[in-house]
């Protein structure tokens, strides 16, 4: 399992508005701070990138997808959704 990832994604989803702060000021996120989890580069990647996220978390059934992908060592849902339109 990516617990690493799985410690960032909880972090960052958790405390949205520390992270929001962060991100106004160009700071790393606190899941990529703490678990030294790579994200985007650049303010609007990371915006865009942390609203797929929150999107996916706000339901249950991406956060049983995400999971289980975890457990297979496989990238989360944001991560696909994200690197399939904008990368």
């Amino acid at each position: 399992m990516k617990l690493q990832r799985f410690i960032a994604s909880f972090l960052n989803t958790a405390l949205v508005l520390v992270n929001i702060v962060l991100l106004l000021i160009e700071m790393p996120l606190l899941g990529e701070m703490i678990v030294n989890v790579p994200l985007p580069e650049g303010r609007r990647k990371k915006v865009l990138f942390g609203l797929i996220t929150f999107a996916c978390f706000f339901f249950i059934i991406p956060w049983i997808i995400n999971i289980v992908f975890w457990f297979q060592e496989e990238a989360s849902v944001p991560t696909r959704i994200f690197n399939k339109f904008v990368k």
